[in-house]
């Protein structure tokens, strides 16, 4: 394996555990728009960006809604979900142990980046990274993480050779190996990869990162 220098996290699912306050928030923009989602709202529906992760609990018929309960699940999440999330246990020890190998660590996440950064801040975490990159941090906004590992590369920001990518979901692995970058699957979270294609190794508990990193 190549020599390590960058480590990109995916955010939830990942480093925190956010998703009672997540699934919580659709339910409060559903019940203000008086709108019944088409499925029991469950863990396996975070990941995705926000405004497809709601189309998909939509009928053709209230899709002209998306809209509307976008903005009911911003004005609540900001306000009060985001403040709920928990982070995994192990993972401020793996974090710090990393910075203090030398790593440059990240956050790229489909997650919005005014949530994203009030999560880091409640945590202690903004001094452990060296950038927080979201799909809205950019203009025109990239519409995947792939697309958003894309503009990182473009700007320098992260060099495929030498950095890897751990998430939950195949999306990030798709993002991670579309762009040349090693890729780690946090079995801790939501991603359900047993019904997805694909064979990614897999970590059981943050510190076996800091072991692989180690060994290379």
């Amino acid at each position: 394996m190549k020599k390590i220098k960058q480590v990109f996290f995916d955010l939830d699912g990942t480093l925190i555990d956010s998703a009672p306050s997540i699934l919580e928030s659709i339910q409060f923009a559903f019940e203000k728009a008086g709108i019944k989602p088409n499925r029991l709202l469950t863990q396996d529906l975070i990941g995705p960006p926000l405004a497809v992760t709601i189309n998909s609990l939509l009928t053709t018929q209230d899709q002209k809604e998306l809209p509307v309960l976008v903005d009911n699940y911003k004005y609540y999440y900001d306000e009060i979900g985001y403040k709920k999330c928990s982070y995994y246990e192990g993972v401020p020890d793996m974090l710090k142990e990393l910075r203090h190998m030398g790593l440059d660590l990240y956050i790229v996440t489909n997650k919005r980046k005014y949530p994203t950064e009030g999560i880091v801040n409640i945590f202690g975490w903004g001094v452990l990274f060296s950038g927080i990159y979201t799909l809205d941090t950019f203009e025109p906004m990239p519409q995947s993480k792939e697309e958003l590992f894309v503009k990182l590369i473009a700007k320098k920001i992260c060099t495929s050779s030498d950095s890897i990518y751990l998430g939950d979901r195949h999306e990030d692995a798709t993002a991670a190996i579309a762009n040349k970058i090693s890729f780690f699957r946090a079995a801790w979270g939501y991603g359900n990869f047993a019904t997805e294609s694909g064979d990614y190794e897999a970590i059981f508990e943050p510190q076996e990162l800091i072991e692989i990193i180690k060994r290379n």
